[in-house]
């Protein structure tokens, strides 16, 4: 009869260890989980901050441009000019707002383990609509300079 009870008292004691132990280990986990949330949210904002960044680079120059050297900018708005001008910035403002979704699937592309395939639509999205839209901004009042000048007149 003693051994009996000394049993049930082992296999009590046994059993609250084990309960003590699953819950430690569910707690483990449970921080484990909250922390790779957290990880995740965190490369999430540093993705989008990452977007916005690339997106508004064509943005961003034309700014500089028009504040550094706002007579060369100015040929955009040439009223000589302004049916070229006008279209090359809303162009150069729409591939930048376009990329910005762009850039931001092929963030999502890379996180989800295609890397490869996220990087090529990465560097797609920068070659076929930040690059040009940067070039529009940078060569564009060249390209209505010439436009206006003697040579362009020959060139009609």
């Amino acid at each position: 009869m003693k051994n009996e009870d000394d049993s049930k008292r082992n296999l009590s004691e046994e059993l609250t260890e084990l309960r003590q132990r699953v819950a430690e280990l569910e707690a483990i986990e449970t921080e484990r989980e909250e922390k790779e949330q957290l990880d995740l949210e965190s490369r999430r904002k540093r993705d989008k901050n990452n977007a916005l960044v690339l997106s508004g680079l064509p943005i961003f120059l034309g700014f500089i441009i028009f504040i550094l050297n706002r007579p060369y900018f100015m040929q955009f708005f040439n009223p000589a000019t302004r049916t070229c001008g006008l279209p090359i910035i809303g162009v150069a403002i729409l591939l930048a707002v376009a990329a910005y979704p762009s850039l931001r699937k092929s963030f999502s592309i890379i996180e989800s383990g295609r890397q490869s395939l996220g990087l090529l639509f990465a560097v797609l999205v920068l070659a076929f609509m930040i690059l040009p839209a940067i070039l529009m901004l940078l060569l564009g009042p060249a390209a209505m300079l010439l436009l206006t000048s003697p040579l362009g007149e020959m060139m009609k």
